[in-house]
């Protein structure tokens, strides 16, 4: 029996959608390297619109502390808030996320390493949002919608 997968959406299809799109932490990194004017970032994030844009706070958090020595210089910390600010909405953990983040634990569709996403993969499920990552976990989350970069 073959095991239920994630939906993929190309980008095509993925801008002619009008669902939320949650961006997750590996794209906020490809983002913030690519710079403006980018490639990546005109055809993979502002090609969406403001309004269709979001993070999950995990992501956020994972982007501010958990990707950076915390040497990090205070100015160079409040760059990265300013263009996420710029750039995105922020979803806050609800209890119906919490719920639903429960429910992928006991489907055993998580290991250790993977619950920050699950928690992601929670928020886009909750809000109907299609996650955009680059990373493979995503695929394995029954009724998810996910567009994958090249």
């Amino acid at each position: 029996m073959d095991k239920i997968r994630a939906t993929p959406i190309t980008r095509a299809e993925l801008l002619r959608r009008r669902e939320r799109c949650l961006f997750d932490t590996s794209i906020l990194i490809s983002s913030w390297k690519a710079g403006p004017g980018s490639v990546f970032n005109d055809q993979w994030v502002l090609s969406i619109p403001r309004a269709r844009r979001r993070i999950s706070i995990i992501s956020r958090f994972e982007f501010l502390v958990g990707l950076w020595p915390t040497q990090t210089p205070e100015r160079e910390r409040r760059r990265r808030e300013e263009w996420l600010g710029d750039t995105f909405d922020v979803d806050s953990l609800t209890a119906g996320i919490s719920e639903r983040f429960d429910r992928l634990l006991k489907q055993r569709l998580v290991l250790p390493q993977d619950l920050a996403d699950a928690l992601i993969a929670a928020t886009a499920l909750m809000s109907t949002a299609i996650v955009i990552s680059s990373d493979r976990f995503f695929e394995g989350i029954p009724s998810l919608l996910v567009a994958k970069p090249p």
